[in-house]
C-alpha cells in the first residue's frame, strides 16, 4: 500500500531550500572488505585467547505464542579441548541439581564429553571427536571463534550494521548439519571496549547471539561478565554426578563418573 500523504510530505521537504535542512548523516553501508577485516581481527583475537568464561542468559521465544522462557548460567572453554555449558531455567536456579527438571549441561573434560538429560535422569558419555570437540556445538563454536576462511566456508556471512560499539554479523547455514540447527543467526561482537582501564578488554568478544531454529523458535544469548584469558580452574571442567542419575556409556572406552559432590564446583574467573 502506498501512503500518498507521506509521499507528498517527502516532496515538500525535498523542495525546501538547503539552508532549512539539517540532515542526519547516514553511515555508509558495510562493505565486504570490512567484513573480511572484522573476521580476520576476530580470528586473531580468539587465537590469542586461551581461556574464556562468561555468564550467559538464554531466552527462547515460541514461534506461535511468542511466550518466552529464560535460562541463566555460564559457559567457558580452555584450550586445547576443555569446555562447559551450564544453563538452568530461571525458576530452578536455587534448587539442588537432583531436584532440577529443566536445565541444559555439557562438560568436555579433555577426554570425554558428558551430556546431561534431566528428563531421563541420565548422563551420557561420548568419545571426543578427533577434530575440534566443540565444533558441533553452535554456542561454543562462536564463543571460541574460528579462522576467517573456515567461517566463510561453513556459513554465509554478511556485515549488516556497525555502530560505535557493535558489529552485527548475519549468518546463514550452508551444511545440512547446520541447517538442522538453525535457519538464520546474528552474532553481535564488540568493536569497542566498554570496560574501564584495568578491566578485561572485550573488543571483538561476542556480546549477543540470536538464531532461529528450523521450527521457528527463536533463541537469544546475552553474554555478560565476560573474562577473556582470565583465571579458569581445570577442576571447573570436571563433570559431576547427580544423585539419582544413571550414567550411560556411549563408548566402551568411556570411564566412570567421579563421585557426587555437594556443593557442585563452579567456574570463578578472575581478571587477567
Amino acid at each position: 500500500m502506498r501512503f500518498t500523504g507521506l509521499a507528498v510530505m517527502a516532496m515538500i521537504i525535498l523542495a525546501l531550500p538547503t539552508y532549512a535542512q539539517n540532515p542526519t548523516p547516514v553511515p555508509p553501508a558495510p562493505s565486504p572488505e570490512r567484513l573480511d577485516q572484522l573476521l580476520k581481527a576476530w580470528e586473531q583475537r580468539m587465537a590469542s585467547t586461551d581461556t574464556l568464561a562468561t555468564k550467559a542468559t538464554r531466552t527462547d521465544t515460541h514461534p506461535l505464542t511468542k511466550k518466552t522462557t529464560t535460562f541463566v548460567g555460564e559457559a567457558a572453554f580452555m584450550k586445547p579441548n576443555f569446555a562447559r555449558i551450564d544453563l538452568t531455567h530461571e525458576d530452578e536456579v536455587k534448587k539442588p541439581d537432583a531436584e532440577k527438571t529443566n536445565f541444559e549441561r555439557m562438560f568436555c573434560n579433555g577426554q570425554y564429553i558428558y551430556e546431561y538429560s534431566p528428563k531421563d535422569k541420565l548422563i551420557v558419555i561420548h568419545d571426543i571427536p578427533k577434530n575440534d570437540p566443540t565444533a558441533d556445538n553452535m554456542i561454543l563454536a562462536f564463543l571460541k571463534g574460528m579462522p576467517a576462511k573456515t567461517a566463510q566456508e561453513r556459513f554465509g556471512m554478511a556485515l549488516t550494521k556497525e555502530t560505535e560499539w557493535y558489529a552485527y554479523l548475519m549468518i546463514t547455514p550452508k551444511t545440512d548439519s547446520d541447517k538442522q540447527e538453525f535457519s538464520a543467526a546474528q552474532l553481535t561482537i564488540w568493536v569497542k571496549n566498554p570496560n574501564p582501564q584495568g578491566q578485561p578488554n572485550l573488543t571483538l568478544m561476542p556480546a549477543r547471539l540470536w538464531y532461529r531454529q528450523p521450527n521457528g523458535k527463536e533463541v537469544t544469548f546475552l553474554f555478560t561478565d565476560t573474562q577473556p584469558n582470565g583465571k579458569v580452574d581445570k577442576e571447573s571442567f570436571v563433570p559431576r554426578q547427580i544423585p539419582g542419575y544413571k550414567v550411560e556409556k556411549a563408548s566402551a572406552l568411556a570411564t566412570p563418573m567421579p563421585p557426587a559432590k555437594d556443593p557442585a564446583p563452579t567456574i570463578r574467573p578472575q581478571n587477567p
